[in-house]
């Protein structure tokens, strides 16, 4: 006979059995799942783990599968933890996470700055060759991170404005559109809610091996095909985000190379994300504090940070020069020389650079000049010695093109507006009057730097010192490119023109072109110039090849050129005798 105290006994076991039954069939986070636990390493070495168990947190995340991304997934993380503090909501509880193939090894440095950026690396197992590494099939991971209720996938294109809490909102299977087309962004941004059912189901759909399902193709063929998809409008891209969609990127504009730059060209976008990059690199100390001129990019560029996507200069049958001057020496000779850049009816105005912030302006610079004549001229003062001033972007410049010359240039007005001319028949291109050559060894790393000579007459630049480019390399020189290449020319004193001139074929692909004046260009610093220093052709190729390592990823961006622009000549001819063609063929040796 069964006593009372066994058959509560028994019922207690039946009531745990059901209960764990129920749990086994309602709740999968409880089942074995074999595919499920080949999405992320456990090894604590590799996957840090910060989940609370009974409360579910939200989180935002990326994925590192390419180191050279690194920068550019930096900055975006950068971004979205500068516009977390900004607000009082929950968002700033929200974690980071970054997602990183557990084959792919990391930095020291990289590891150090992402743990000082208080970011969760989860390491994930989905990683195949056959994946694009642009796509990286490790963001699958994502979908089995269930300790998390919603998660916000941003790739690295994603820059935060503020307001991140608002994605949050929105349901899974949000994703970011371009415009009201209802066109969407592969990859770009979308919302998640960790499932492994959703995940095991997709995998059943896809029909493949998982390990070989790039993110992009499973957002197009699995997400983004359901009909419960949300369409983000495209009024939060505005206000809230910027998503850089276009080939070129603030990060990598400088080595497009490509005709058609300007169709994706947003400058002050791009300087939203610069100005973030160099925070990014103080708040890493990898900042120069010693640099004088460490906030010079910052200081000179928010005065003229374009308002607008794109910034247009609306006189094009005129050009503006820009003189660089030093020497108070020269005050006298340099007057002479604005009025006669002033007689051209293609000069529109002449911006003096006065580069020595040390001293006042001398007031007799302008005393020559007429009241007219004053009104075309404009003294930009420098608050910082720099070389890299004489590219300074200027607020008030109206022509599409700028001469940039050196104050020791006296050339032909006839053969300056041959010269621009010249320019109009290429914009892209720089033109100018001094062509130098170079060579650069990827293999050795090595390279030189030369003066054009002898049969073969090449050249890949064309000097600073009298040259004409588009106004738009301005503010990309000085505001866009990464400010450790000006300090690398404010620490050597030299080189300015060498990088101004990768910047100007790296963006656009188009090479230099050298026009040959009708009459001798007068250069006065010939007896006085820096090239003429000792070691100053070393000097040159050793930025050439730190320039290329360090900011064009050791590609060479600077083209040959071969041909030489001159002035239309009328052929000169002579009556030719007959009886003379013996003695004339003889003198080729025939």
């Amino acid at each position: 006979m069964i006593s009372s105290g066994q058959k509560r006994c028994f019922l207690m076991s039946i009531s745990l059995f059901l209960l764990a039954t129920t749990l086994f069939v309602f709740m999968p986070a409880l089942k074995s799942e074999p595919f499920f636990d080949k999405l992320y390493s456990n090894d604590i070495s590799t996957y840090t783990s910060r989940f609370n168990k009974s409360v579910k947190k939200s989180a935002f995340a990326t994925v590192l599968c390419d180191t050279t991304m690194t920068e550019a997934i930096l900055v975006s993380i950068y971004s979205l933890k500068s516009a977390m503090n900004t607000t009082t909501s929950s968002t700033s509880q929200s974690d980071i996470l970054v997602v990183v193939p557990d084959t792919l090894e990391l930095s020291e440095s990289v590891l150090t700055h992402i743990k000082l950026l208080n970011v969760i690396i989860v390491r994930g197992k989905i990683l195949h060759e056959s994946v694009a590494k642009d796509s990286c099939g490790t963001a699958l991971t994502l979908w089995s991170l269930v300790d998390y209720h919603k998660i916000v996938y941003f790739s690295p294109n994603v820059f935060f404005k503020q307001n991140p809490h608002t994605l949050l909102e929105f349901p899974r299977n949000a994703v970011m559109v371009l415009s009201d087309n209802y066109e969407p962004i592969y990859g770009s941004l979308i919302v998640i809610e960790p499932s492994r059912d959703i995940l095991e189901y997709d995998a059943e759909l896809y029909d493949v091996e998982i390990e070989r399902i790039p993110i992009s193709d499973y957002l197009q063929e699995t997400i983004l095909s359901w009909d419960r998809i949300i369409m983000m409008p495209l009024s939060l891209l505005d206000e809230n985000i910027l998503i850089f969609k276009d080939a070129t990127k603030p990060w990598n504009f400088h080595k497009y190379g490509k005709q058609d730059w300007r169709s994706s060209y947003e400058p002050s976008e791009y300087y939203t994300w610069r100005q973030a990059h160099t925070l990014l690199k103080n708040f890493l100390s990898l900042g120069s504090p010693g640099w004088a001129n460490q906030n010079r990019q910052r200081d000179i560029c928010d005065k003229v940070a374009p308002n607008s996507t794109s910034h247009t200069f609306p006189l094009q049958n005129k050009f503006s020069v820009l003189l660089s001057t030093y020497n108070p020496e020269r005050i006298e000779h340099i007057s002479l020389l604005i009025r006669h850049l002033l007689r051209s009816s293609k000069v529109h105005a002449v911006y003096v650079t006065w580069h020595n912030p040390a001293l006042e302006v001398p007031p007799s610079l302008l005393e020559a000049l007429t009241s007219i004549e004053r009104e075309r001229v404009h003294i930009l003062r420098q608050e910082y010695d720099s070389l890299n001033n004489r590219f300074n972007p200027i607020a008030s410049l109206l022509t599409d093109s700028v001469y940039i010359m050196d104050d020791d240039i006296f050339m032909d007005l006839g053969d300056l507006e041959f010269t621009y001319q010249t320019w109009q028949a290429q914009k892209d291109n720089a033109v100018g009057h001094f062509p130098r050559y170079h060579t650069f060894d990827p293999e050795l790393q090595t390279g030189t730097y030369k003066v054009p000579y002898g049969q073969k007459m090449q050249y890949s630049m064309v000097l600073t010192k009298s040259m004409f480019v588009r106004s738009d390399y301005l503010f990309a020189y000085t505001c866009l490119l990464d400010q450790d290449m000006h300090r690398i020319i404010d620490d050597r004193l030299n080189c300015e023109d060498i990088a101004f001139s990768m910047l100007a074929t790296g963006w656009t692909g188009a090479g230099p072109t050298s026009v040959t004046p009708q009459k001798p260009v007068s250069d006065f610093g010939l007896d006085l110039g820096i090239s003429l220093s000792v070691g100053h052709m070393d000097a040159r190729a050793e930025c050439i090849v730190d320039f290329i390592g360090q900011f064009w990823d050791g590609q060479d961006p600077l083209i040959m050129a071969y041909n030489t622009i001159v002035p239309y000549r009328r052929t000169s001819l002579r009556r030719g005798k007959w009886e003379s063609i013996k003695s004339q063929v003889s003198k080729y040796g025939i």
